[in-house]
């Protein structure tokens, strides 16, 4: 079966391609460096790492090597889609070298009870001769406001979605004390009520 998926770069493809960022960051899109600026970045990189299921998104250790590379031109970098278990973004932030540190989010973006989304942190990398850390580190808040408007506004379809889990629920302990094998229920909420990414 044909696939439209492209053959990986050859060694000497990849020692091209990472000498021309070298040469020649600009022509990438990476910023001048100016002397007495810091360099700030925000960075996608899709699915890094492993979800805690084992399901793995491991990159080719080329495309890592090429990926610090990039990210060493940053002085303060916010990288988004961590995965849940986060040596992916470790393994990245040790290839930049011993002069990066690493700061990561707890896991957010999946609904409670498993019910959807996918877990994943937000990591920023930064240098440390450039950026100094304080020692106040915290969780990702959100305004409490805005969750009582979401429980308001949505309502109809959250009570609707508790109803079916109240009854599955019933049944699943019905079941259970008439010593029959059941599998408990997952409540499914509509909309998420909390920070998502």
């Amino acid at each position: 079966m044909a696939t439209d998926k492209s053959p990986p770069y050859t060694a000497a493809e990849w020692t091209r391609i990472r000498k021309t960022l070298a040469d020649d960051p600009i022509s990438f899109g990476l910023p001048e460096r100016v002397y007495g600026s810091i360099v700030l970045g925000s960075f996608n990189i899709r699915k890094l790492g492993r979800l805690q299921t084992g399901k793995t998104h491991d990159r080719d250790p080329k495309v890592m090597a090429f990926l610090a590379d990039v990210c060493r031109h940053f002085d303060l970098l916010a990288v988004q889609e961590v995965m849940s278990e986060a040596e992916g973004i470790r393994q990245l932030k040790d290839l930049m070298g011993p002069e990066y540190g690493l700061i990561i989010s707890d896991t957010t973006g999946a609904l409670p009870g498993g019910g959807g989304g996918m877990p994943e942190r937000s990591a920023f990398i930064y240098n440390r001769s450039v950026v100094r850390r304080t020692e106040l580190v915290t969780d990702v808040t959100y305004d409490r406001f805005e969750v009582l408007d979401t429980l308001v506004r949505e309502f109809p379809d959250i009570s609707r979605e508790v109803n079916v889990y109240q009854k599955a629920l019933a049944a699943f302990e019905k079941a259970k004390a008439a010593g029959k094998k059941a599998k408990k229920p997952k409540l499914k909420m509509p909309t998420f009520l909390s920070f998502v990414r």
